[in-house]
């Protein structure tokens, strides 16, 4: 075999070497993207209730699906005293993870304000005024909110 082609052969060894190392690497990001978002979506199953509130003359479902592995899809049950709950209903105006930490940030929001308000109107405003306030994304969320 000429040395000419004995060159080309380690060229091309070399080069299937290269981009077998860059595969490789896609991969083990992909599986650390994958594991990250399993963690995410975990963290946001653990942030919606586990039960459902105890109301007479009230049957309470509650079941949520992603689109992506993470979303923006939100319900909570906010006890706000020993005779009123706050139901809450929400959706991100997009999807996957910047959609779930957009609803991880108006989910704490509102809980926090839905306990100082005395009304779904004066909590919704401040909670408003203050996702507008940390909002460069022109992200958005629709929020139903009321007191049973």
């Amino acid at each position: 075999m000429p040395f000419r082609d004995l060159q080309e052969k380690n060229r091309q060894l070399a080069q299937a070497y290269e981009e077998l190392k860059a595969a490789q690497a896609q991969l083990i990001e992909k599986e650390k993207l994958e594991s990250e978002l399993k963690i995410a979506r975990e963290i946001q199953r653990n942030i919606l209730p586990r039960s459902k509130p105890q109301i007479s003359g009230l049957d309470f479902g509650m079941l949520i699906e992603p689109m992506a592995s993470v979303g923006g899809d939100f319900f909570d049950y906010i006890e706000l005293d020993q005779e009123r709950v706050g139901l809450v209903v929400g959706d991100v105006s997009d999807h996957g993870v910047p959609a779930a930490i957009f609803m991880a940030l108006t989910y704490s929001l509102l809980r926090a304000e839905a306990l100082r308000a005395t009304s779904p109107g004066e909590t919704l405003r401040a909670v408003n005024r203050q996702l507008l306030n940390m909002n460069s994304s022109s992200m958005f969320v629709t929020v139903l909110y009321g007191i049973l």
